[in-house]
């Protein structure tokens, strides 16, 4: 008999450990609750744009706090991001430094492109894309844009802002887009630098571009002296002229 309980005692002392009273784990306060308590007050203290509130309670990144933003929002933070400087304020700071390395220039922005920076975008686009409209004349002509200018800042410090009427004109036809080879132009100028052998197709290549930039067709047909039919059926690609 005394070795039956002695061996049901001992399966039971297994299952609990070594005769130890069966543990609720529920019962076991989390590590953080234990580790933040009061011992680590962050009222009160500043990172970045952000002041620390009060504690708002546990999260899974640590002790989370209630924290005021100098522009006047709020967010709460855990305080391993806030220690670590990964959250500096309520998301203000993000949205300004996305906005001013979009207008950095003043030509680009979410709602606005100025004419130069379209002229720009367009012969980037036509030099280095081959989804672009006109990149058979260009990129698949091997024409391509100098690296310098594959920043717009640079394209603007050598060219300026586009004149108004004007677009970029290459003077070797046959040459690349760069600060020896190019200039701002009228249509008359840059028709008259076309060769008779490639005037046809110039020409087409500076009506799509300058309709793809903004022009009107009926004021193309007035610069080449076409019919709004021709004109259209450039911009079209049905025709070179």
């Amino acid at each position: 008999m005394r070795s039956a309980q002695f061996s049901t005692s001992c399966a039971r002392s297994e299952r609990v450990g070594f005769g130890s009273p069966a543990i609720n784990m529920r019962s076991i306060p989390n590590m953080e609750s234990r580790t933040m308590g009061k011992s680590i007050d962050l009222s009160g203290q500043r990172f970045g744009r952000l002041t620390v509130a009060e504690y708002v309670g546990p999260s899974r990144y640590g002790s989370l706090w209630r924290c005021e933003c100098e522009c006047g929002g709020e967010k709460n933070v855990a305080a391993s991001h806030l220690n670590g400087l990964v959250v500096r304020s309520c998301g203000c700071l993000s949205a300004e430094v996305t906005h001013a390395r979009s207008v950095k220039h003043g030509h680009a922005s979410p709602n606005l492109r100025t004419p130069t920076y379209r002229s720009w975008e367009s012969m980037i686009r036509r030099t280095s894309s081959n989804v672009a409209a006109n990149w058979a004349d260009y990129g698949g002509r091997g024409i391509s844009v100098c690296d310098r200018w594959k920043s717009f800042e640079n394209f603007l410090s050598d060219m300026g802002e586009r004149p108004t009427g004007m677009t970029i004109d290459r003077v070797d036809r046959h040459g690349n887009y760069e600060p020896t080879n190019c200039r701002w132009a009228d249509a008359k100028t840059q028709t008259r630098n076309s060769s008779s052998a490639k005037a046809n197709v110039d020409i087409a290549n500076d009506i799509r571009i300058r309709v793809s930039e903004g022009a009107k067709q009926k004021d193309m047909c007035s610069l080449y002296g076409l019919s709004p039919m021709s004109v259209s059926d450039i911009v079209r690609r049905k025709t070179w002229v």
